[in-house]
């Protein structure tokens, strides 16, 4: 009796084997992976700036450095939280403010722009790649996103011509850039 139970066992073992072995001509793997969206930027220099205040040339308040892996690009805003003026709180709800000027060199398809008031924010799309061109119509979209920089400066836009011409005391503003993915 134990040599039959063993015998249909095996025979079992072998049809099985045996189904597993025969298939189609051909299996399919789908596979699947991500790579998350990531947007950044960051600042290659100090984050507290001493402005010149009774200076009407340009001063340099560092580089911006945009990283971001998405096709469509990026929205990068510049804005002022005193709407592009430096400002002199005297307390009891008085103030005085003196308006400047920013600029952004660039590398790359609207990252740049020329001297501009941040009265409002500065909001532009920026392409995460160089766009083609007639003799390359792909650009360089085929090796990946490309990182984008550039330098950000200041100008007092009407000076005081001397410490007598202003109101004393300690002018202040704080300038945000952010970027989000198109």
């Amino acid at each position: 009796m134990n040599k039959q139970i063993i015998a249909g066992l095996s025979a079992s073992a072998l049809l099985l084997a045996g189904s597993a072995m025969a298939g189609d001509d051909e299996v399919t793997i789908d596979l699947t992976g991500e790579i998350e969206e990531v947007c950044t930027v960051s600042l290659d220099g100090d984050n507290n700036v001493d402005v010149e205040l009774l200076d009407s040339s340009t001063q340099n308040l560092g580089t911006l450095t945009y990283n971001c892996n998405v096709k469509a690009g990026f929205t990068r805003t510049i804005s002022s939280q005193n709407d592009g003026s430096m400002v002199n709180d005297f307390g009891f709800g008085f103030s005085s403010g003196l308006p400047y000027q920013v600029r952004h060199t660039g590398e790359g398809v609207g990252t740049g722009f020329g001297f501009t008031s941040l009265s409002t924010p500065n909001t532009r799309s920026v392409l995460s790649y160089n766009p083609g061109s007639p003799w390359n119509p792909q650009g360089d979209f085929a090796s990946g996103p490309q990182q984008r920089s550039g330098d950000l400066s200041l100008r007092m836009t009407n000076p005081p011509s001397d410490d007598s011409q202003a109101w004393a005391g300690e002018y202040s503003d704080t300038i945000t850039v952010s970027v989000n993915a198109n």
